[in-house]
């Protein structure tokens, strides 16, 4: 039945029959062999069996948004149908001949080959089969299978071979990042006849036609939009581009690993911050740090030890770009008066550290009650007893992803480091009830 399934999807894709040949011209006007198919009425409930077969036997998420149609088929949808054109079937090539590669090919292309995956074209080459972003579900493509129904889908959930998939977009030119009132000429496919309509998120559009003229009058992250409407496809076609106007912004923010939450309850001892500045060639984050802290500061992060004297502590972030320094974003985090019976503490070396670091642990024993102060808030001395020497380590890189874990065991081992890159590192002992962290750098010899 699989078998069956696939050659009817494969020549229905790449054949036609009863057809009148027909010409459908790209944006550009060039010539595109298309084909003027009649309905098979006979066939439509067959063809919906077994699209619905395919979706149950692979445990497919695809959603169903029209039914099976044998007028047009997967490349006339991406590159036709679907933005106004009438419907008719478009094979790969015509003969031996190119075909659906006219519209980012040869002289007068439509579209530009692109790395990004919203708002585009895309062909899977050793599939032939052509889809379009999804404009309502980013991340998601829809298209036509064959004589199938047609679908919204994750990229490769569908019956053709995804491998190697190619991207395409309405190419605009111009700045993608501005100060607050800056500008900058955005320009797009330039069509004799054609009419444009612009428009922008936080940018001021002047002007017409296939250049004008945007002007930053928000902040944060933009974008400019065009629609084409062509004489000669007699389609509108979309194009969109990020700029991004001001100063960075700080965004996922984590404490320990874990994102961040208002008000955050942590243990005093050890703990590491990261975050993401973003916008416009941000610079590396820098911090505000309250007198009386403990810290070092890495590349987007901050090792820092919370005092067990006090019940809050306010830490921020910010960055610089080159229209000024961003807003701070704070860490607020109170202090953790349960679950911290037994504190934690480590050293490592060297620091930076090249085939070995060598770690040190320092295990001061169970506080004498839950918040480790005396009634007269004097400190509570520590119990030196230990209930366990084994020790989890975790090695994290600065993007917060793990590259190993061992167990180590005694109060001092070495963990080997010669198969990591140059780079910032957070290393991580747990010993089953408490949690410290540190960080270091690798730089080899």
């Amino acid at each position: 039945m699989k078998k069956f399934i696939f050659l009817i999807l494969g020549s229905l894709c790449l054949s036609v029959i009863c057809e009148s040949q027909i010409t459908v011209k790209t944006p550009t006007n060039v010539s595109i062999v298309a084909y003027d198919t009649p309905e098979w009425d006979a066939m439509l409930a067959t063809w919906e069996a077994d699209a619905a077969a395919w979706i149950s036997a692979h445990y497919s998420n695809a959603v169903r948004l029209s039914p099976a149609s044998y007028t047009y088929n997967c490349h006339d949808y991406a590159w036709n149908y679907s933005d106004g054109g009438n419907p008719d079937w478009i094979n790969q090539l015509d003969g031996a001949n190119p075909n659906i590669s006219k519209y980012w090919s040869g002289v007068t292309p439509t579209y530009s080959s692109t790395t990004s995956t919203y708002g585009t074209k895309v062909f899977f080459p050793n599939g032939d089969h052509s889809l379009r972003a999804s404009s309502s579900n980013p991340g998601y493509y829809e298209s036509k299978w064959g004589s199938w129904p047609r679908y919204r889908h994750p990229l490769a959930d569908c019956p053709y071979n995804s491998s190697s998939p190619g991207y395409y977009k309405l190419n605009i030119t111009g700045g993608n990042f501005l100060c607050i009132y800056g500008q900058d000429t955005y320009n797009t496919l330039n069509v004799s006849g054609a009419t444009y309509s612009w428009s922008a998120y936080s940018l001021t559009i002047t002007g017409s036609g296939y250049s004008v003229t945007g002007t930053a009058s928000g902040s944060g992250q933009g974008q400019v939009l065009v629609a084409v409407t062509s004489p000669y496809s007699h389609t509108t076609i979309h194009g969109e581009t990020p700029v991004w106007i001001g100063t960075p912004q700080i965004t996922n923010k984590k404490v320990d690993a874990f994102n961040y939450s208002t008000g955050m309850q942590v243990c005093p001892g050890n703990h590491s911050l990261n975050v993401t500045p973003i916008g416009g060639n941000a610079g590396t984050a820098s911090w505000n740090v309250p007198g009386g802290i403990t810290y070092t500061v890495g590349t987007n992060e901050l090792d820092f030890v919370f005092p067990s004297n006090v019940t809050s502590v306010s830490i921020s972030a910010y960055s610089t770009n080159s229209c000024g320094t961003g807003s701070n974003s704070a860490f607020y985090m109170t202090k953790k008066t349960y679950g911290c019976s037994k504190s934690l503490e480590m050293t490592i070396f060297p620091n930076p550290a090249s085939d070995n670091v060598t770690v040190s642990i320092n295990p001061a024993g169970y506080l004498l009650n839950s918040d480790g102060f005396n009634s007269d808030m004097t400190e509570l001395k520590y119990d030196k007893t230990t209930e366990s020497t084994y020790y989890t380590v975790s090695i994290y890189n600065s993007q917060s992803s793990l590259i190993s874990k061992t167990t180590r065991s005694g109060e001092g081992f070495s963990i080997p480091l010669v198969n990591l890159a140059d780079g910032t590192y957070i290393l991580e002992v747990n010993d089953g009830k408490n949690i410290a962290h540190q960080q270091f750098v690798i730089k080899h010899k």
